[in-house]
């Protein structure tokens, strides 16, 4: 946007992060999640790929069809063993889906973001089900960025026990007086 202003504070936050396998960004709508995290990945060196999701993806075999094709960007040809399990009509256990798609993409053997943005709109047990299980043995590789507008039913105080997880809360994402004046004389100037 052409008001937009860097803030590296919160550029500061995802780099650190980044060593971490799970971020979670979780504010109400026009906070500035996605506008974050477009600006972070254009700048922080890694592959990444983004799902916006939608409420059609409260289906599970949908959701996973959408996350295995993007996954498949990163290397053209690769998660074939879990594109079969999935061209099934009945799907196997949500364990098996997640321990070929996390084989798989070890074998790829490169770094990673996963976005996975507007996940306040996925009310499917089942989904959350798969992401609980993709992250039980995170791949050191494998970024997991979720920006919702309020928190999944992921267990988030395993993975703050386990200190896998940074969190960009609110608090964080309002406006500093110095962030706010630069905002402003940005919006005037336009």
């Amino acid at each position: 946007p052409r008001d937009f202003i860097i803030r590296p504070r919160l550029n500061q936050m995802l780099s650190q992060g980044m060593s971490r396998p799970l971020t979670l960004i979780s504010a109400p709508a026009g906070y500035g999640k996605t506008v974050l995290m477009s600006s972070f990945l254009q700048n922080c060196g890694l592959p990444w790929v983004w799902l916006s999701l939608d409420e059609q993806d409260n289906n599970l075999h949908l959701f996973l069809e959408y996350l295995v094709a993007a996954l498949g960007s990163l290397s053209p040809g690769a998660l074939r063993e879990t594109q079969s399990l999935l061209a099934g009509t009945n799907l196997p256990s949500i364990t098996v889906i997640a321990d070929s798609l996390l084989n798989e993409l070890d074998e790829l053997a490169c770094e990673f973001c996963l976005v996975l943005d507007d996940l306040q709109v996925i009310q499917e047990t089942a989904v959350f089900n798969f992401l609980a299980a993709l992250m039980l043995h995170p791949l050191p590789g494998m970024h997991l960025m979720l920006l919702t507008r309020h928190d999944p039913p992921l267990g988030l105080q395993t993975f703050r026990a386990r200190d896998q997880m940074s969190e960009i809360r609110l608090r964080d994402l309002r406006f500093t007086t110095a962030e706010a004046a630069e905002f402003l004389e940005q919006a005037v100037a336009v």
